[in-house]
């Protein structure tokens, strides 16, 4: 059976890089409106990614594989790491002081990729191997009621590529699944071909970071 929780949240740790990375550009200049902004954009992407793993992943896989308590038991220790550094970040972004965000910034880089390189090495196989299965056999779908979606990041690619990838992916897609599609642009052309293919979407973000939930009309959903 395919690594669908490895492969989606790892795919959801390397949006995160580009993000952080893009900030780290940012700084390097002297728009404190961009970087401000940047900043944000990163904190808000990161703690959604913090919260399904704390809310949802976590949990269920230390009832499935009491064992995981330990790792877990790290995992949300350096979270709430990584939460302090984007708070010091944001308040040195608001303060406009450029020293104290490379140094913050340099910090962040380095736990950042020593915590996912342990999440992708030992957590989240374990996740998929407890996991797979559990309710409706979609290990996509292994946490019980609240779901982690498919995940889908075009955001680096140029037209059609993303287009195809939605369509492919929709494609291959159980009943009831759900798509979140992440994309720099609105893909207003997509929208036209959903409608007809009988799916509805919900868009929030902004600037450059758009996220679209695509699911089949006529079933229930919920926020992003």
């Amino acid at each position: 059976m395919p690594q669908i929780l490895s492969l989606a949240l790892t795919d959801d740790h390397r949006r995160c890089d580009s993000l952080l990375a893009a900030t780290e550009t940012a700084t390097s200049g002297n728009d404190w409106d961009a970087i401000v902004h940047d900043v944000e954009v990163l904190r808000e992407t990161v703690e959604r990614h913090f919260q399904f793993e704390e809310q949802v992943l976590f949990p269920q896989l230390e009832v499935r594989a009491p064992m995981a308590a330990g790792p877990t038991g790290v995992m949300r220790m350096e979270h709430e790491q990584m939460r302090q550094l984007m708070a010091e970040l944001a308040n040195a972004a608001q303060m406009q002081d450029k020293d104290t965000c490379i140094g913050v910034l340099e910090t962040l880089h380095m736990v950042t990729q020593q915590h996912n390189a342990k999440e992708e090495a030992i957590l989240y196989p374990m996740a998929d191997d407890a996991l797979q299965g559990q309710g409706t056999g979609d290990g996509n779908r292994a946490c019980g009621g609240l779901t982690l979606d498919h995940l889908l990041d075009v955001s680096q690619l140029e037209p059609p590529e993303p287009m195809e990838r939605v369509l492919d992916m929709l494609a291959d897609m159980l009943a009831g699944d759900r798509l979140v599609m992440r994309h720099r642009r609105q893909p207003f052309p997509l929208y036209d071909i959903l409608r007809r293919m009988g799916y509805q979407w919900q868009v929030s973000g902004s600037d450059g970071a758009f996220e679209v939930l695509i699911w089949p009309a006529g079933s229930e959903t919920g926020e992003i």
